[in-house]
Formats: C-alpha cells, structure tokens, sequence
C-alpha cells in the first residue's frame, strides 16, 4: 500500500479491533485491495492472499440458499445477490460473478473479473442513489467491451 492505514478499535483498553469494518485508508490503497482480489490474491507474481480463500470469500455458496436473495431496485429489475465473508455478490451467467465491499456512508470496491475491472468510490455520504450504486457499477462493467 502507499500510505498508512489504521482501523476503530471496540476498546482502547485492549487494541481489540472492530470485526465488521471501519478500516481506514485511502482510495487509492482500496483500489489496489480491489486489483489484489480481481487477481486472485496474486501482487505482481507474489501470492499474497491464498487463491482459494479469494474464491471462497467472494463467490455464492451454491449450498446455502438463504445467502441468495433477490432484490428490486427503483428500475424495478431483480438482482441475483448474495453476501458472504463480508463481500456482496451479483450471480451472472456462465458461473460468473462480480463482487463488491460496501463500506459505511457508500464507500465501494467493485470487482467485476470478467471485465478486469475495479472501481471504487469514496464519499462523504451515500449521495442520492444511496444503495443503487453497486447497481450503476454493475451497469458500468456490463457495458465495457460490449
């Protein structure tokens, strides 16, 4: 990463750091955690992530149905989702997926493989399409190379 990064912590007392998120960086260090999962957890030919735990914490569990949900949006489309490790998920043909972190206040790391793609958003709020950005990514990365 370029710069330092810091997290929140559940209790000074400790040093515990909170398990759901507030992971502090900036966007460009995020980006690069995006382009260190679009390869597979590989960072110019240096495994640093195993390859199968990148798999396993970004696809749809194909056994757990209750992860799989489907969601309308203000376009009134449905969207195939899952969530899993603390990624979401869109399930598209062919066993392809994209996958994204949402952080709080709207901040993204879209991943889209198919494409070689990795967006990522930073904000101050959600802005007004609040939960509709995964969608106008996802959009995005569809449209690339048509």
């Amino acid at each position: 990463m370029e710069f330092s990064g810091s997290w929140a912590l559940d209790s000074d007392e400790d040093g515990f750091e909170k398990m759901e998120g507030n992971i502090y960086a900036r966007a460009v260090d995020f980006l690069k955690f995006g382009v260190l999962f679009l390869n597979n957890g590989n960072w110019y030919g240096k495994q640093l992530v195993p390859e199968h735990w990148v798999a396993e914490s970004t696809q749809r569990d194909p056994l757990d149905s209750l992860k799989s949900k489907t969601y309308y949006y203000r376009d009134m489309r449905l969207y195939r989702m899952y969530y899993k490790y603390f990624w979401w998920g869109f399930s598209k043909s062919d066993n392809q997926y994209d996958f994204f972190a949402l952080g709080n206040l709207g901040q993204y790391i879209y991943v889209c493989p198919s494409k070689n793609l990795v967006i990522c958003r930073f904000g101050k709020e959600y802005g007004k399409i609040h939960r509709g950005w995964e969608i106008l990514f996802k959009n995005i990365a569809d449209k690339i190379y048509e």
